[in-house]
């Protein structure tokens, strides 16, 4: 019978099967197990300490870097230091729209702690030390290098490092290189400050993308106090946090001198020299009066606004971020004050006139602009400009400039709003709005403020429309202008669960 079984093997067969099943699927998950752990091993955070990657040919930190996945075109980090927020994800390269080393700085690697008998220069700052727009030989930074190493004639190995993140502020910044000076041990540091320093740095969303909120800040949510709101929001100019006319811009000068000032003296005590470049454009004499005054004028430097705007310095018309010729002039200048002002005396440096001659050119027309009168007329054409209120709807027609934080074009407020407005002896705050509806804010409020008065609170539960007029103290009456804001105490998430708001203004007025 051909066709017979045989009972042993016909009960033998799906044991079979199954074996070879088993095999198959632990081979595919040997395989998917193998994958995983690459995965793994390729995402995983750089938890490496700095001494175990000092070397920069070390193969393990070549390998284990802690990237996001390559494929992404973000590049940002987040940072462990609240205070920092950001940096760069480590080692990019290749087809990545930015460069960094093992630590997340836009710079080629550099030993820590630093060699005996080098002399070191950091270049601290934002965008404008990261090197926007231009190639990393043709930054201030390695301008400067190659100057110091061409007229010194002491033999001592020197390096010039960028340590600068697009929009960092003075408080990232500050932050960053004080926590880190033992390892950089820098013999001088050169803090190039630029007009958007007080604005909040912006945080880092999944896959390296920027967020619209700030570690520095984040029971403020989604509300990040930036001069640029306002043209994000349709004006067609830089806002006013940085012009010092209100009580919001006055508050954060004062936090970012004693962020400089704490700086300078770590830096001194840690055996370094410290200079301030100030490319404040537009308003060097507000830059002046909050943050160089009263300073010693060997570590003060000014860019002036004629070199700040001259198109061959700039990217372009509407980008001022240093061109080539702009680092170019920088390191000249940089130059020619170190020579002249006796810092980093260990290079023996000789003096060129060229630099000197750029160094009484750019830095001495800065300072005639960096005066107390210069910075009375500045205010007063500043009063002259402002308005007293704020009303919907946001267009062309509104002061935008005049918005610090916290307000969408629909006039949807975050949970901290701030503006400034024109007091022009004023008796009272009004305030008009719609309430949200929003279960989720039954119990909550808002507190409103006029420079650092509390002039009351507003609840936000409910659903009829707010009009409500507060009486400014006696105090406030004969300023100028004020600051005006809405703190609240909770908040809710709008359609897509990411923007948070608390009311929908429709118009804000001192009266």
């Amino acid at each position: 019978m051909a066709n017979a079984v045989d009972p042993s093997r016909a009960t033998q067969a799906p044991w079979r099967k199954l074996a070879v099943l088993l095999g198959a699927l632990s081979l595919g998950l040997a395989g998917a197990v193998f994958v995983l752990a690459r995965e793994v091993r390729r995402l995983r955070p750089d938890t490496r300490g700095p001494q175990a990657t000092d070397d920069p040919a070390d193969p393990a930190g070549a390998v284990a870097d802690g990237r996001f996945d390559p494929t992404t075109r973000a590049s940002w980090d987040s940072h462990p230091d609240a205070d920092v927020v950001r940096v760069l994800q480590p080692r990019l390269s290749g087809d990545h729209a930015a460069h960094s080393n093992r630590f997340g700085l836009s710079e080629r690697d550099f030993q820590t702690p630093k060699p005996d008998g080098m002399v070191r220069v950091v270049l601290l700052g934002d965008s404008f030390v990261h090197g926007a727009g231009v190639e990393w030989p043709e930054r201030a930074g390695a301008q400067l290098e190659a100057l110091l190493r061409a007229n010194s004639s002491a033999g001592r190995e020197i390096e010039v490092l960028h340590v600068g993140i697009s929009s960092w502020n003075i408080r990232a910044e500050c932050a960053f290189l004080r926590r880190s000076l033992t390892w950089l041990a820098p013999d001088l540091v050169v803090h190039v400050l630029v007009f958007n320093d007080l604005d909040d740095t912006a945080d880092v969303r999944g896959f390296g993308g920027m967020a619209n909120f700030s570690a520095q800040h984040r029971e403020r949510a989604n509300s990040l106090t930036s001069g640029e709101l306002a043209v994000r929001l349709g004006a067609k100019r830089y806002g006013m946090l940085g012009e010092g006319l209100d009580h919001e811009s006055r508050e954060r000068f004062a936090s970012a001198r004693a962020e400089l000032e704490q700086l300078e003296a770590a830096v001194r005590a840690a055996g370094g020299e410290y200079l301030a470049l100030f490319n404040w454009t537009g308003s060097l004499c507000v830059a002046a009066e909050h943050l160089a005054r009263g300073r010693d004028e060997r570590g003060v430097l000014f860019l002036s606004d004629a070199f700040a705007t001259e198109l061959r310095n700039r990217i372009s018309d509407i980008d001022p971020h240093w061109s080539v010729e702009g680092h170019r002039a920088v390191a000249s200048v940089l130059y020619g004050a170190i020579q002249e002002r006796g810092m980093l005396a260990t290079l023996a440096l000789a003096p060129v006139e060229e630099h000197a001659q750029r160094l009484r050119e750019i830095h001495t027309a800065g300072a005639a602009e960096a005066t107390r009168e210069a910075l009375t007329r500045f205010h007063a054409a500043r009063l002259d400009e402002l308005s007293a209120s704020i009303a919907l709807p946001l267009d062309e027609r509104a002061p935008l400039h005049q918005i610090h934080a916290g307000i969408e074009k629909n006039g949807a407020l975050a949970p901290y709003f701030s503006c400034i407005l024109a007091a022009r002896d004023a008796s009272a705050v009004r305030v008009r709005a719609e309430r949200l509806g929003r279960a989720e804010l039954q119990a909550a409020r808002v507190r409103l403020e006029a420079d650092e008065f509390v002039l009351g609170e507003l609840e936000l539960g409910g659903v009829e429309p707010l009009d409500v007029r507060l009486e400014l103290p006696s105090e406030l009456r004969a300023r100028p202008a004020l600051t005006v804001r809405l703190i609240s105490d909770d908040y809710a998430y709008l359609k897509d669960l990411r923007r948070c708001a608390v009311l929908t203004l429709r118009e804000l007025a001192l009266e």
